[in-house]
């Protein structure tokens, strides 16, 4: 009869947050950083939040259609993938890019940028680099697109929220792949070769979404594209990440991220 409140971290069992909201007194939990965690709680019966990024998870802030790498600054919303751990996995900020360095594969959810665009069709271009050398292994680096919320993603992870992602590797190839979460293994959706990089070297893509077709573009020196793309539709979320997915280093760094809703007039003249 003395304890006023209840305290639960949020990655408690869903039944034990369930019975100790059952015991009629009020529970708070602790430490909240997204948004599909807070709405997940709600529903749970969960009345208290303790929060360091109350910004976002209440939807105070205008979503941008860049990024804000150059402020130096984490962005409202932009998330490591293990947020809940002591942020080794929080990438580093280096001249207008943001660098991942992590001894994991991993993800950094831009959510600073999430529902910028309210379209059918959209486009998000970015670059990406390996500053000091190539990765040696199958796997590259990319973006994930598509996602209906900002769940943490990583590619092949099978806790990942639903989506796409890309992945671009050592010798040039770009590959679509499909992640439906659960137990289910990323599915392949179409891949094409492109030339290989080179250390230092900004590269940069297009991925985009339409109702009938996901594509992804690697752009040349003007006169050539290459294009990766799939009828797969059945995702189409406002969510995005940033990749790195392959063990150790070297680290990877991403500039000028830029997301774009596209006109049927410029749909079209996107696939010609």
């Amino acid at each position: 009869p003395r304890v006023d409140i209840l305290g639960v971290h949020h990655s408690a069992p869903e039944a034990m947050i369930r019975e100790m909201v059952a015991s009629g007194k009020p529970v708070a939990a602790w430490e909240v950083h997204r948004r599909s965690e807070h709405a997940h709680l709600l529903k749970l019966g969960v009345k208290g939040f303790i929060c360091s990024n109350i910004r976002n998870v209440l939807h105070l802030d205008e979503p941008h259609a860049e990024d804000s790498f150059a402020d130096g600054r984490r962005g409202t919303g932009d998330l490591p993938w293990a947020a809940d751990a002591v942020w080794d996995e929080q990438p580093a900020f280096v001249d207008g890019a943001v660098r991942i360095s992590s001894e994991k594969t991993s993800g950094y959810v831009l959510g600073s940028m999430a529902g910028s665009v309210d379209a059918p069709e959209w486009e998000l271009a970015f670059e990406l680099r390996w500053p000091e050398r190539i990765p040696a292994g199958p796997d590259g680096a990319g973006v994930a697109f598509g996602q209906d919320g900002d769940g943490p993603y990583r590619a092949g992870d099978p806790r990942s929220v639903a989506g796409y992602h890309l992945d671009f590797t050592a010798d040039g190839t770009m590959t679509l792949y499909r992640q439906d979460g659960g137990s289910s293994p990323a599915v392949s959706l179409a891949h094409t070769a492109s030339p290989a990089p080179n250390a230092g070297e900004w590269i940069s893509f297009v991925v985009s979404i339409s109702p009938g077709r996901i594509a992804a573009r690697r752009a040349g020196d003007g006169t050539q594209n290459w294009t990766a793309e799939s009828d797969d539709v059945r995702y189409g979320g406002a969510w995005h990440s940033l990749l790195k997915n392959y063990i150790a280093g070297p680290a990877v760094e991403f500039r000028r991220v830029r997301l774009t809703g596209l006109t049927a007039k410029d749909s079209c003249s996107t696939v010609e």
